[in-house]
């Protein structure tokens, strides 16, 4: 993978998707970096700490197609302290290159297929293909509209 970007837009969707990283004590090492896919001239930059889950869509000119896991915090960091103007990411294997005039810095990656999926769940569903209203529909009647009953012992 290897695109070129404006600086202050890479920061944003570093930034960005790095929020929902978590920090310490993650359970998965690469939990901690940010997943980053570039096909055409349009970059994916996803973080998740798996409750919650952040994608950002950037425009880059894209020289090569691929992806890539970065770490979140450093990764921006390092294009947060670059020269304003065009800073260019090439990752290989096991590493990215992150270059800008005449910085140059060089970061080890996770493994890709370790990444979370990132695709939404359906949460359409429910339980046994029936509707969720009808199960409250049978509960609605037990409930009480009396303000002055005491509450059960349960509730406290």
């Amino acid at each position: 993978m290897k695109f070129r970007s404006e600086r202050d837009a890479l920061v944003d969707v570093l930034s960005t998707v790095g929020r929902a990283v978590g920090g310490r004590g993650v359970s998965s090492v690469v939990l901690s970096g940010v997943l980053l896919v570039c096909e055409g001239n349009r970059l994916t930059g996803t973080g998740t700490d798996l409750d919650l889950t952040i994608r950002m869509e950037q425009e880059v000119i894209g020289l090569e197609d691929g992806s890539c896991v970065i770490p979140a915090r450093l990764a921006t960091e390092i294009v947060r302290s670059l020269e304003a103007g065009a800073v260019t990411l090439e990752a290989g294997e096991e590493r990215v290159e992150i270059s800008a005039a005449r910085s140059h810095f060089e970061l080890r990656t996770f493994p890709v297929v370790e990444f979370p999926d990132d695709e939404p769940r359906d949460r359409s569903g429910s339980p046994s293909g029936r509707c969720p209203c009808d199960g409250l529909r049978q509960v609605v009647r037990a409930a009480s509209t009396d303000d002055a009953r005491p509450c059960s012992p349960a509730c406290s």
